[in-house]
């Protein structure tokens, strides 16, 4: 089970209202524990595979999206938190944390192409672009893949950080999985 849904706004704290403050809670961290709630009844004694879409906003969070990014070390923490409390029911939960990603949400909340906000994000990205969903796709099957097939009785918490704050930027994960001296041989489908 894949938690993607997200809710993202940029305003100056003083600006934020309690509506704003319930709109990035009840998206980004309600919503996804009772997905995962759900998940957990549906996996029933097999177990399953978990896979929270976080940001690289929790780690390093932005100006004017305290919220957003609040909400986003929430999810982080929870993750933590559920891979302790479920491995022994054979749940593996992970997460994924890409940067600046070009989609429909980001561009409701102003950061579209040739905006000032792209503008700061792409500075700091080694391609000098943003992130596109597919780049995260990628980062979902190599995560699934590990927690699934290579190492599923050791792999029960495994960040992917794909923000390019001193970390890989995601358009060059795949390559990067080919480097067998860091990853090993995997044969995997991209």
């Amino acid at each position: 089970m894949v938690n993607n849904a997200v809710f993202q706004s940029y305003l100056p704290i003083e600006q934020a209202t309690v509506n704003d403050f319930h709109q990035h809670f009840n998206v980004n961290v309600l919503g996804p524990v009772l997905t995962i709630q759900a998940s957990l009844k549906l996996f029933g004694d097999k177990g399953g595979n978990i896979i929270n879409i976080s940001s690289g906003a929790s780690k390093y969070p932005l100006p004017a999206a305290s919220l957003y990014s609040a909400t986003k070390a929430t999810l982080d923490a929870i993750t933590i938190s559920l891979s302790k409390e479920l491995g022994a029911k054979n749940v593996r939960i992970n997460s994924i944390l890409p940067g600046a990603t070009e989609t429909e949400g980001a561009a409701s909340a102003g950061v579209t192409p040739g905006s000032e906000y792209e503008k700061m994000f792409v500075a700091n990205r080694p391609l000098g672009r943003r992130g596109q969903p597919e780049d995260i796709a990628k980062a979902v099957v190599f995560q699934h893949y590990i927690a699934t097939e290579h190492r599923p009785d050791y792999c029960r918490m495994l960040s992917i950080a794909s923000d390019a704050h001193n970390h890989e930027e995601t358009p060059n994960f795949a390559k990067s999985i080919e480097n067998k001296a860091l990853y090993g041989k995997y044969n995997l489908p991209f």
